[in-house]
Order: C-alpha cells, then structure tokens, then sequence
C-alpha cells in the first residue's frame, strides 16, 4: 500500500515542520487500516499512571480535538494529555484521507 505524505500538510492544525519546536517528535497510531503518524510538541516518555489520577480533560477544548484528550494527568513539568488513540486515530482517517 502506498501513502503520500507532504512537508506542507497542516493536519489537525499541527503546523508545518519548519515551525515545530526542537522537542517535537512524531507518534505513531496503528489501527486495522494501517499505521499513521502525527506530531506532538513533546514527549516525556511513557508513565505509568493510576486511574484515579486522571484529572477531568479541560472544557475549552473544541471538536473535534475534545474527543481525542481522556483527562490530564499532572506533573511537575505541567499537565500531560491522556489521549485515546482510538479517537486520535479515527480523526487522523478523517483529516488525512477525508
């Protein structure tokens, strides 16, 4: 199967990669239909976390991208976002292949 990915495309208003800070990596998703990929800002690993600490997700969020954040869970260094990859990847196959 091949895909055709562009430098320039803008999914889920990520920003161009000239544009990205130097922390920024790629994660990868994988459902039945295949691997996709997007870029987040940073990642500090993987934590394991208990489920009551998952803080609620904030409510300024705005849908789409508020079905893709399960809650927060806090940090030092700041809140990290709890996402649900099944969410993340069905907004993926939307903005990617319509």
């Amino acid at each position: 199967r091949e895909r055709v990915v562009r430098d320039d495309l803008d999914v889920l208003g990520l920003g161009h990669r000239d544009t990205a800070p130097a922390t920024a990596r790629l994660v990868l998703v994988e459902d039945d239909s295949g691997p996709l990929a997007f870029r987040c800002d940073e990642i500090r690993g993987l934590l394991p976390y208990a489920d009551d600490q998952v803080q609620p997700a904030p409510d300024t969020l705005r849908a789409p991208l508020d079905a893709c954040v399960r809650g927060l869970l806090p940090e030092a260094g700041g809140p990290i976002a709890l996402l649900d990859a099944d969410a993340v990847t069905r907004l993926l196959h939307m903005a990617v292949f319509g």
